[in-house]
């Protein structure tokens, strides 16, 4: 089971935030049920919610905190219909986490579920979440899944394989898209005006589908299924125009710079720099990078996208040889075009000297354990900023490069996050050792830059 933590301050609540549930949309009912190890129709009965002990926590500024880890319900339900598994009492009992971050299911006391269950080899329990088919019944005589069900026992022999795709824009080709199965029978299909395709009463096997696009368009390639009896899958393929936008990245004496970030976006106004980043992609051992697949538009390459890290001493640069985006070339890309001579000489790299800092505690005492990280002024937003880890002594020695500025902050992690700076410096040798000192009851340092920032109480 997925576990984040939860914490209730003594003297107020606070709860740290948690990581939202993630899953794919869930598999049709015919091919999520094969898929499944217990599924049932069932009526909540009981909700019981456990929890592991409470763990009181002693912080740096000498308050206390509970921290308390987030549970899970057992849900004991009453059975109408037992669909895959053996159960013969009449009810059974199903965990799902508590907390909604963590994929867990909010079932309500007295409703009337199908449920999809999987067993927890941890706990040793079945288990349902947000990420699979469990849903509330809102209609027992229209709910698709249960009609399904009902219904397998006296359903004609057969599987199917079906989906959609998007079609090709109105006027950029002639060929409708097929698609093709190969396997116990052979079967092609065109897309109907919707763009969607079935393939009905398939024996069991193994089948490969792939897909037949128009010139100038391209999708995934083909694909393995195995489809059971009375079973299905359901596939779909993207589609686009066949276009690349790519180029290399240099350095002044002609060398490739592998494994750096570009960026392909739009401008957007309502976004940070004026620009709505669309894709990624990272240069290889030679230098080069492609953004495949491209709608025709205008767009601003940029390399090193993230700013500069400890391991590539670059700045961000726009296509046009410009750090500014405002001032970025445009590319203009026609439909199922290739440009591949978007090309960029990065600066001389930046050397490298370090800065010695000294955190300690409100008291004075050393604040072992924190983190110092050091933020370029110019990429206060970059995730990769060079950051070391604070000694016994208070000490620590962060590496940035020669002649840049930076915000030094420093972070003592725990049940609850206080921190230290920012404290802006202009990198260089012999800098004298600069002083932090961790007396801010939030995460984040740099969050006091913003002048709409309100410190919380």
């Amino acid at each position: 089971m997925r576990r984040a933590l939860l914490v209730l301050l003594l003297t107020a609540v606070c709860i740290l935030p948690a990581s939202a549930c993630s899953c794919m949309v869930p598999n049709p009912v015919c091919s999520s049920f094969w898929e499944t190890p217990v599924v049932f129709h069932g009526r909540v009965i009981e909700r019981t919610l456990v929890r592991p002990p409470t763990e009181i926590v002693r912080n740096s500024d000498g308050t206390t905190t509970q921290a308390i880890e987030p549970g899970i319900y057992r849900v004991r339900f009453a059975v109408s219909e037992m669909f895959r598994g053996d159960n013969q009492a009449g009810e059974i009992t199903i965990e799902t986490n508590e907390q909604s971050s963590a994929c867990g299911f909010n079932f309500r006391d007295g409703g009337d579920y199908v449920v999809f269950a999987y067993r927890d080899e941890k706990a040793q329990a079945f288990a349902t979440s947000h990420c699979t088919r469990t849903r509330e019944v809102t209609s027992d005589a229209t709910d698709v899944d249960l009609l399904w069900m009902r219904g397998l026992a006296t359903a004609p022999h057969g599987g199917s394989i079906f989906g959609v795709m998007n079609l090709p824009p109105k006027g950029t080709g002639t060929q409708s898209p097929r698609i093709l199965l190969h396997g116990p029978v052979d079967r092609g299909i065109a897309l109907d005006a919707a763009g969607k395709y079935s393939f009905d009463g398939l024996p069991a096997g193994e089948y490969t589908i792939s897909a037949k696009v128009p010139d100038g368009f391209r999708t995934t390639d083909a694909r393995k299924v195995t489809l059971l009896d009375k079973g299905c899958a359901e596939i779909y393929w993207p589609l686009s125009f066949d276009s690349h936008v790519g180029g290399t990245v240099t350095d002044t004496s002609g060398t490739p710079i592998a494994k750096l970030m570009m960026q392909i976006s739009i401008r957007d106004l309502e976004y940070p720099r004026g620009l709505r980043g669309l894709n990624t992609a990272y240069t290889d051992v030679q230098g080069r990078y492609d953004f495949a697949g491209v709608s025709p538009g205008d767009y601003v390459i940029a390399a090193n996208e993230i700013g500069p890290t400890p391991e590539l001493p670059y700045p961000l640069l726009y296509f046009g040889d410009t750090e500014e985006a405002d001032a970025a070339a445009v590319v203009h890309l026609q439909p199922s075009a290739t440009i591949e001579n978007i090309n960029f000489t990065m600066p001389a790299g930046w050397k490298k000297v370090p800065i010695s800092t000294r955190v300690v505690l409100p008291n004075g005492m050393p604040a072992t354990g924190a983190d110092v990280s050091a933020y370029d002024t110019k990429y206060p937003w970059s995730g990769m900023p060079a950051t070391a880890m604070v000694s016994a002594d208070g000490s620590a020695t962060v590496e940035v490069y020669a002649g840049r500025s930076y915000y030094l902050v420093a972070n003592q992690n725990g049940v609850q996050q206080h921190c230290a700076g920012p404290v802006r410096v202009v990198a260089k040798s012999g800098l004298p050792t600069q002083s932090l000192v961790i007396e801010h009851n939030w995460g984040n340092c740099l969050a006091q830059l913003n002048p709409k920032f309100k410190a919380p109480r």
